[in-house]
């Protein structure tokens, strides 16, 4: 069941969302940005349902304060709105609006399709899984040279994070891959990386490299996935 928390201060619309998605989702509620904060620090959300209008602080402010931790589907709804906000809210990768007054109904089903496109989000415990997963939720297609060298290469360094990628690792992807260049591997992978982070969603970004303005490095992309890995697939700890 997805986690959704709605920061939202107006009981016109708090009331009516909890009892509409009642059931359907593991529902967290904030009236202000203070409680938000607690949430948002604390818990990971699938999807949050923000208020820009907040007693005590906005919700641009919540967004910018909280972008390493925001969820990966995050719905914006307003009494007002701005060239400005619309630029700051596509920057910050939101890119659902929704204009006050509108219907909870509406709120509800465009919720259900965000959640629909970032859908499979309980992945198996397996390393191709949990490394094909967080790519594909990144951009990576799974139709490039470079992504299938990332899933050979990342569960690889995961277990040998000391390793040379340039005379170890590479050349470990081109056996298993049948290549016979390892100076190809690290092409296609800068390639898949580079095109993936041009079309990216800065929020999922965010929250993998922190808000750094430039394009991950091999090293660095390879490295932050194998740590996950390293964290949370059960295939790398005995007896898990």
């Amino acid at each position: 069941m997805h986690k959704v928390l709605i920061v939202e201060s107006d009981e016109e619309y708090r009331r009516p969302l909890l009892s509409a998605l009642d059931g359907q989702c593991e529902l967290y509620c904030a009236g202000n940005a203070t409680e938000a904060s607690l949430f948002l620090s604390s818990m990971a959300f699938d999807a949050m349902i923000l208020d820009l209008c907040l007693p005590d602080l906005d919700g641009l402010s919540l967004l910018r304060l909280h972008i390493q931790h925001l969820p990966p589907c995050v719905l914006v709804i307003t009494g007002f709105s701005s060239g400005y906000v619309q630029r700051y809210l596509s920057d910050m990768g939101v890119g659902y609006l929704l204009m006050k007054p509108c219907s909870v109904p509406v709120i509800v089903g465009h919720l259900k399709n965000m959640l629909r496109q970032t859908a499979s989000l309980d992945v198996p415990n397996t390393p191709d899984a949990i490394s094909g997963h967080i790519m594909q939720v990144l951009g990576l297609s799974p139709k490039r040279d470079g992504f299938r060298a990332l899933l050979t290469g990342i569960p690889l360094y995961a277990h040998d994070p000391q390793q040379s990628l340039s005379k170890e690792l590479y050349p470990s992807i081109a056996r298993f891959l049948g290549i016979g260049n390892y100076k190809s591997v690290e092409r296609s992978i800068r390639s898949a990386i580079q095109d993936a982070w041009v079309q990216r969603n800065p929020i999922l970004w965010n929250s993998y490299f922190g808000t750094n303005s430039e394009c991950p490095t091999n090293k660095l992309f390879i490295a932050r996935l194998a740590q996950v890995l390293s964290e949370n697939a059960r295939w790398m700890r005995p007896g898990g």
